[in-house]
């Protein structure tokens, strides 16, 4: 029980005869980030309510590389075979080099809780309203939304049809059916939904691009708040950079860094004990 909170301060030695050459190219980077910059363009991605936000600035080829390294040699080889199936790419490092030119060097991750409601419609034969959204597996996950600055727009677009025009390489699938690739429109930005029952908890992975930034997320009404979160904020959509407990931890912090993270287990509660 930690009704009354936790604190913990963390230290470590570091030896730069020991980190590993992914690690030396991301320490090795200069300047950081500054405590102004992550409150007036860092933070202000993340909703107020956010249960997990990460920074990192770091070439995107060396933070692909790690991702890899950290899947399951399983899941790795069938996500290869799947983009070798195309004809497009040879193996997963064609991805990667593809990716790392497309996206500035840095990123970063949200998660807060996932309270959006279902996507429900009447059935006129039953009067009732019916769920209409991804089959999934309904376990409990948090809304999960990944944001990175893009330079080449049109590389992001050609990887994202690139996925959605072969289905039955990446395992989508939709109602009745559709190949499970469905495109909308979020305030005037394009937006597009991979529908697939191994995305746990909600079936979709959704991105949209805006003027700047490509954000996926595993819950489309995610990438509509974390737009507005940016670009409005205020009162109708509080972000994390005005809450007074991140500015007072923050202004605690290095004056520059790679990294950084914020969790706040208070809103994390429910979907962990579900879990």
């Amino acid at each position: 029980g930690f009704d009354d909170g936790i604190n913990v301060d963390l230290y470590g030695t570091f030896s730069s005869e020991e980190i590993t050459p992914a690690q030396r190219r991301i320490y090795g980077r200069d300047g950081g980030f500054g405590h102004d910059k992550v409150l007036q363009r860092i933070a202000i991605v993340a909703p107020e309510d956010a249960v997990l936000f990460a920074y990192l600035e770091g070439p995107i080829a060396t933070l692909l590389e790690e991702v890899l390294a950290s899947v399951d040699p399983a899941m790795k080889s069938n996500l290869a075979d799947a983009f070798r199936s195309t004809g497009r790419f040879s193996d997963l490092d064609a991805v990667c080099n593809h990716l790392a030119v497309s996206l500035h060097n840095r990123l970063a991750l949200v998660l807060r809780e996932n309270d959006y409601p279902l996507e429900e419609r009447l059935n006129p034969a039953t009067g009732r309203m019916e769920y209409v959204g991804p089959p999934n597996d309904g376990q409990p996950v948090f809304a999960v939304a990944l944001v990175t600055w893009y330079s080449d727009e049109d590389k992001l677009i050609e990887l994202r049809e690139l996925i959605g025009q072969s289905p039955a390489y990446f395992g989508l699938e939709g109602r009745n059916g559709e190949n499970g690739y469905y495109k909308h429109r979020v305030n005037n930005f394009d937006t597009r939904e991979f529908w697939s029952r191994f995305v746990p908890g909600t079936g979709v992975i959704a991105t949209m691009n805006t003027h700047d930034q490509f954000i996926i997320s595993n819950v489309h009404e995610m990438l509509r708040d974390i737009y507005k979160t940016t670009t409005i904020g205020g009162r109708e959509y509080p972000r994390l950079s005005s809450r007074p407990e991140f500015i007072e931890l923050l202004s605690d912090t290095v004056p520059s860094a790679n990294m950084l993270v914020w969790i706040n287990p208070q809103s994390a509660r429910k979907t962990l004990e579900s879990q």
